[in-house]
């Protein structure tokens, strides 16, 4: 019980609050292992571990792709007081297991293709509603829903688009620039259709997720880098998080690179100022989150961060 007077309890509060929502995202739980780097052609990746003692014990979770896979999972569009809202589904966790529906996760099929705007938990046998779900096929709607399927994770610059701005119309104009980039288009301009699982997105996801398998686990996240780029780094609130967004987390940075020859090459000091601007100082980390990236809650706790390289 707090025995100080109810202002002070407040503050108190609020403070504790706002450390259990970001220290873990701190020098003071992580650690860049700068030396340790996994390097396969085009794409790098720094891991960031908790440190000995700070992160947490192993719990049952699943990934979206997982337990749509195993059918574990009820995905329905929920109906509208007037017309049909095409911004909210509706997941039924039917699993023992919390699921971990990731920013960038896409699915396909309802009456038209959607791609999670948050980062959020599902606990065993609940519903929840996301609210937040942007269409990536504007040409379609449906009367009567197809089945859903898992789409996969979206590249890095439509999670930009949904994590910067916030808004359908800029989901929209980054399919249309990739469809000009490519000089294609489609009936519905559907997102799915510019990509498919092509062998070099083999190569490079099976290289990182034997490296991934190989290692002693505890991760938080990793730094992204590809030729003189910084792509982002995105971190976790607990390493059981991180195992079960990783096949999806990757998918986006590999969807992400360019073709030709472009090794990593950003310098120590480059990679260091920019973890020194994410972990060191909680007013950077937010200017950061606010400018370049986004804070995904569950239950009022930050449980994954992404902040998009630029500037550094």
């Amino acid at each position: 019980m707090c025995r100080l007077p109810l202002f002070f309890c407040f503050i108190f509060g609020a403070v504790a609050f706002s450390f259990h929502s970001y220290g873990q995202f701190s020098y003071q739980y992580l650690e860049v292992l700068y030396d340790s780097a996994w390097t396969y052609k085009n794409l790098q990746l720094i891991p960031i571990r908790f440190k000995a003692g700070r992160g947490e014990g192993k719990g049952k979770y699943l990934s979206l792709q997982d337990a749509m896979l195993q059918k574990k999972v009820l995905i329905r569009e929920l109906p509208a007081k007037i017309g049909s809202d095409k911004g909210s589904v509706s997941i039924t966790n039917r699993s023992r297991s919390t699921i971990i529906v990731k920013s960038g996760d896409m699915i396909g099929g309802g009456k038209q293709d959607r791609i999670m705007r948050e980062t959020t938990l599902i606990p065993p046998g609940q519903k929840k509603e996301i609210m937040t779900v942007f269409c990536i096929e504007k040409d379609r709607w449906d009367d009567k829903a197809r089945p859903f399927f898992y789409g996969g994770s979206g590249d890095l610059e439509l999670r930009k688009a949904i994590d910067i701005s916030r808004r359908q119309a800029a989901v929209w104009k980054e399919i249309d620039r990739q469809y000009t980039l490519q000089n294609t288009t489609s009936k519905t301009w559907s997102y799915l259709q510019l990509f498919s699982d092509t062998a070099r997105n083999k190569s490079y996801a099976q290289y990182f997720k034997k490296k991934y398998a190989e290692s002693n686990g505890g991760f938080a996240g990793f730094l992204f880098i590809t030729g003189n780029q910084l792509m982002g780094v995105e971190l976790f609130s607990k390493p059981d998080y991180t195992d079960a967004s990783f096949d999806a987390m990757l998918a986006s940075y590999i969807n992400s690179l360019e073709d030709g020859d472009h090794p990593p090459l950003v310098s120590p000091g480059r990679q260091r100022s920019f973890m020194d601007n994410v972990l060191a100082s909680k007013d950077n980390q937010n200017r950061l989150i606010r400018k370049q990236g986004a804070a995904h809650k569950y239950e009022g706790s930050v449980i994954h961060i992404v902040v998009y390289g630029s500037g550094f």
